[in-house]
């Protein structure tokens, strides 16, 4: 819930003006007028911007998802953080949640991995499928937060 509150007294919107990011003000206010979750899917679609902009020093992340964590409790983040969006898309057929937090990793949840390597498509995919953007994790971050602090822009402007 944007609305929300957090520790610094800020919501979403006042935390996007501090940061001085207006693209994500638009786009919380777009988001905000919307009455449900498929009120929302045409405004989803109606953006062009897609793809991955994984950096480089990124791409090795699936590899070490798979030597560290449990790749089947945690399939649809795997899915997520490799832009494997067909791969999240049956799993949450399939009745995967896609808010899945990741109790082992600061409660992340699936779009915020997506949202930290940059997979754009991926994103758009979970958020039409009910992955909530402004879920803030155990470290206070969202995926705005991620895209931010990872420098993706096409996965904020989105």
């Amino acid at each position: 819930d944007p609305t929300n509150v957090n520790k610094g007294g800020n919501d979403a919107w006042g935390d996007a003006a501090r940061e001085g990011h207006s693209g994500v003000l638009e786009l919380l206010n777009d988001y905000s007028t919307f009455a449900s979750r498929e009120a929302v899917i045409p405004w989803i679609d109606s953006y062009s911007e897609g793809g991955v902009e994984t950096r480089d020093d990124q791409l090795g992340v699936g590899g070490w998802f798979r030597a560290t964590f449990d790749t089947t409790k945690y399939a649809i983040i795997l899915a997520a953080l490799t832009c494997d969006t067909r791969a999240v898309e049956e799993l949450v057929s399939s009745g995967t949640d896609p808010n899945l937090k990741m109790t082992t990793w600061y409660d992340s949840t699936p779009i915020q991995w997506a949202s930290s390597l940059g997979c754009v498509d991926t994103v758009k995919t979970l958020t039409k499928l009910g992955a909530d953007p402004f879920e803030k994790n155990a470290a206070g971050n969202n995926a705005f937060d991620d895209a931010i602090r990872e420098g993706h822009q096409k996965t904020l402007n989105y």
